[in-house]
């Protein structure tokens, strides 16, 4: 079967236009009109194309929703180049470097703070001390400790006393525990002097009071009667001393004392245990007081 072979189109129009020429015999004026009559057909098939097209987007997005218009692609409408990975890591590094940096500034600035704070408590606490001790003054124990705290600061009389103390335990033949309480005690008490006065009727090197049987206001101003009272080897006086006092051995110091003493301050003895070891030390050739 042979192909079909299209026949081919003859420009009607013109074949019209030559026969109404002919016809008429007036070629030159109907030639003229026809020659417009064609060029105005002309312009009008090219004006008509940009209509079709025009019609033609139209109907493609009315089928499409109505929703997408499409434009000619110019050099200037180039999309966007895509977001490869390193392109997408790198700002989240950086935020994450910055919220770093500020997490560590957050840090440093929380322990300036701190820092400052307890500076600050620090200096209020050196400034309330201060001023209490502007205006109230040092506690006498403070005092007592600075002005008797070594044998260098005691007065004659002081040593006298410390000397007669140690003077009759040796006389008693108790052992240097016993006269290291006795010699704490009595700096406690009297600071080491024979006073003629203190709380309510307490009297003496050891403050012992009359009212309590520890014998009579002469007698408890005596150094030595004393002495023999507090270790309790005094046969004239029935309060218990030291060596009546159950396990004392097994005491520390200032609750030897203490079971002596009955002070209000059961604690207070023990700041003179240093001292006491250095009058012992250093007080020789005592001789015994029986």
């Amino acid at each position: 079967m042979s192909p079909r072979t299209p026949a081919r189109r003859t420009p009607a129009r013109r074949t019209d236009q030559r026969s109404s020429a002919r016809s008429t015999g007036t070629s030159g004026v109907r030639g003229s009109a026809g020659v417009r009559t064609a060029a105005s057909v002309a312009a009008g098939r090219r004006d008509a194309r940009p209509a079709d097209r025009t019609s033609s987007a139209r109907q493609t997005a009315s089928r499409d929703g109505g929703t997408r218009t499409s434009a000619p692609r110019t050099a200037g409408s180039r999309s966007a180049p895509r977001r490869t990975a390193s392109t997408r890591s790198a700002p989240r590094a950086g935020t994450a470097r910055r919220r770093r940096r500020t997490r560590r500034a957050g840090h440093v600035r929380g322990s300036a703070i701190g820092l400052v704070v307890a500076a600050g408590f620090l200096v209020a606490v050196m400034a309330l001390s201060w001023a209490s001790d502007a205006l109230l003054g040092p506690s006498p124990s403070l005092i007592r400790q600075w002005e008797d705290g070594s044998v260098d600061r005691l007065s004659s009389a002081q040593i006298d006393n410390a000397r007669t103390i140690i003077a009759v335990g040796r006389g008693a033949e108790l052992s240097d525990d016993a006269i290291t309480i006795a010699l704490m005690t009595a700096m406690q008490e009297s600071s080491l002097r024979n006073l003629d006065h203190g709380d309510r009727d307490s009297l003496g090197l050891f403050q012992q009071r009359p009212s309590q049987g520890w014998g009579t206001a002469d007698q408890v101003q005596d150094p030595v009667w004393a002495a023999k009272a507090f270790y309790g080897v005094n046969p004239e006086v029935a309060n218990p001393g030291l060596a009546h006092i159950r396990d004392w051995e097994s005491m520390s110091p200032t609750e030897a004392a203490q079971a002596v003493q009955r002070s209000a301050y059961p604690d207070a003895y023990a700041q003179w245990e240093g001292l006491a070891l250095e009058l012992l030390s250093t007080q020789t050739g005592v001789r015994p007081i029986v």
